[in-house]
C-alpha cells in the first residue's frame, strides 16, 4: 500500500466535490418525492396509475413508469379511457432537476415539451 498524504487544499477540494454530489442527489430525490407525494392513485386496467392534470384528455401513467422517469427523455405509454375500453398512446416524457413537473411532448420528431402535474389527493 502507498502512504499518500494529501495537502489541506486537496482535502478541501475532495470534500467539496463530495458535498456537491450529495446535495445534487438529495435535491433530485426531494423533487422526485414532491412530484408524486400525496397524489391520487387510480386503478386502470389492473394497474395503479396517476392522472395528469390539464391535458386535452384524461391521461394516466402507471406508478412504475413514473418512478423510472429521469431527465433523459423516454417513450412512455399513457392510458386513457373511452366509453368501453382503455386505450394507450405513446408520449416522450422527461423530468428536470429544477422542476417538480413532468415534461411531455406528443411528437418525438419535432420536440416541444409542455409541463404537466399529477392530480392531488383531496
Amino acid at each position: 500500500m502507498t502512504n499518500k498524504s494529501y495537502s489541506e487544499r486537496e482535502k478541501n477540494k475532495i470534500l467539496n466535490d463530495l458535498n456537491e454530489t450529495r446535495l445534487s442527489e438529495q435535491k433530485k430525490d426531494e423533487l422526485k418525492k414532491k412530484r408524486t407525494y400525496n397524489k391520487k392513485i387510480y386503478k386502470i386496467a389492473s394497474k395503479q396509475c396517476y392522472k395528469f392534470m390539464h391535458m386535452e384528455r384524461k391521461y394516466y401513467i402507471t406508478v412504475d413508469d413514473c418512478d423510472r422517469l429521469t431527465s433523459k427523455p423516454r417513450m412512455t405509454t399513457l392510458y386513457y379511457k373511452t366509453f368501453d375500453e382503455v386505450k394507450t398512446k405513446k408520449y416522450l416524457i422527461k423530468t428536470e432537476v429544477y422542476s417538480d413537473k413532468f415534461f411531455i411532448t406528443e411528437d418525438p420528431i419535432r420536440v416541444y415539451y409542455k409541463a404537466y402535474v399529477l392530480e392531488n389527493n383531496k
